[in-house]
């Protein structure tokens, strides 16, 4: 075992010794049930993120590696800024299995656009309830008729696929995944 290693493993048991000293002397404040019940997200994001990562490679990428993968990203993420973690992922995927680096980086380009799309979504629903209860009904106005803009846009991408051929990275993605049948 490598010095590194043996000095992380050292930090790692000292931190957590002192963790339970310190949630001991503040019986008010339950630090170790609050990360356990932090932990159970983290694993569940961690799989279904997994899933993503299959699913977008076409199969291609087993679950596993997917899993360790992302769980490299993630913690790589921690140290670099601005998510610059998940561009290690496809580094990782080539060492291990051999999937191409630019594949990977497609696939990595492709999460993070589907991220973008379904946190629109999530802020547009939250911002929807959570103007209902507010007093300004023009926000609220000025919300659903983006909502509806939106909500149009999806729909037409699933009923008119073949229009999104001529938009570069769509067209690409969803001849992919066949979604535009010819």
């Amino acid at each position: 075992m490598s010095i590194f290693r043996s000095i992380l493993i050292l930090v790692a048991i000292i931190a957590a010794v002192y963790l339970v000293w310190w949630d001991f002397l503040h019986p008010e404040i339950t630090v170790l049930y609050a990360i356990l019940v932090a932990q159970i997200p983290s694993v569940c994001s961690l799989l279904l993120i997994a899933v993503r990562t299959q699913v977008l490679s076409q199969g291609c990428i087993s679950f596993g590696l997917a899993l360790r993968a992302n769980a490299v990203a993630v913690s790589s993420s921690i140290i670099l800024p601005a998510k610059l973690g998940d561009f290690g992922k496809p580094v990782y995927f080539k060492r291990v299995s051999g999937f191409s680096v630019p594949k990977g980086m497609a696939v990595v380009v492709e999460e993070r656009i589907w991220d973008i799309i379904v946190l629109s979504v999530l802020f547009c629903l939250s911002a929807w309830f959570y103007m209902d209860g507010v007093r300004y009904e023009g926000y609220k106005f000025g919300l659903g008729i983006l909502f509806i803009i939106g909500f149009s846009i999806l729909v037409s991408m699933v009923v008119f696929p073949q229009f999104l051929e001529n938009i570069p990275f769509f067209g690409a993605m969803l001849s992919r995944h066949n979604v535009i049948v010819k």
